[in-house]
């Protein structure tokens, strides 16, 4: 019996499967590479300047005057995100905005006591459904994240 063409098919079939794996592997290294490109093109947009910070404040300040209890719950509930940015800005590390508040208070940060009372009625009004926010509280409320804004020389 007659291997020789046995043989041949095998290398051909050999040279085929390297080439393929060549093939896949490099194209394996450009995805890659491009999920790379892509994340530090997001992570570099994603970060937050104060300059930002300045005009999600300024769109939360508007709601000052309402006289809408709804209105002035959203607006809480937007400072109080802006509030953990800011904090995230500043080089503070935790998984929520009171691990934050705690390590700027460890830390002596000016205004804090501000952001833990604003804080705290923001938690009030998302888990107690039954809390009627009063429009003097939240207008004081809104107030009082600007006077912490503005010590951190934001607003």
């Amino acid at each position: 019996m007659n291997l020789l063409p046995l043989k041949i098919y095998s290398v051909f079939i050999a040279f085929l499967l390297c080439g393929a794996g060549a093939y896949l592997f490099f194209k394996w290294q450009e995805i890659a590479e491009r999920m790379v490109e892509e994340k530090h093109h997001r992570e570099k947009h994603d970060i937050v300047t104060t300059q930002d910070l300045l005009i999600r404040f300024q769109r939360i300040a508007q709601y000052k005057k309402s006289n809408d209890p709804n209105e002035l719950k959203l607006a809480i509930i937007e400072g109080d995100i802006l509030i953990e940015e800011l904090l995230r800005l500043q080089g503070l590390q935790g998984d929520t905005l009171g691990t934050l508040l705690s390590e700027a208070t460890l830390r002596g940060l000016g205004g804090v006591d501000r952001f833990w009372n604003f804080h705290r009625l923001r938690n009030v009004l998302v888990h107690d459904s039954s809390y009627a926010l009063g429009v003097h509280q939240g207008q004081s409320a809104l107030m009082m994240l600007e006077e912490g804004l503005r010590s951190w020389k934001v607003a």
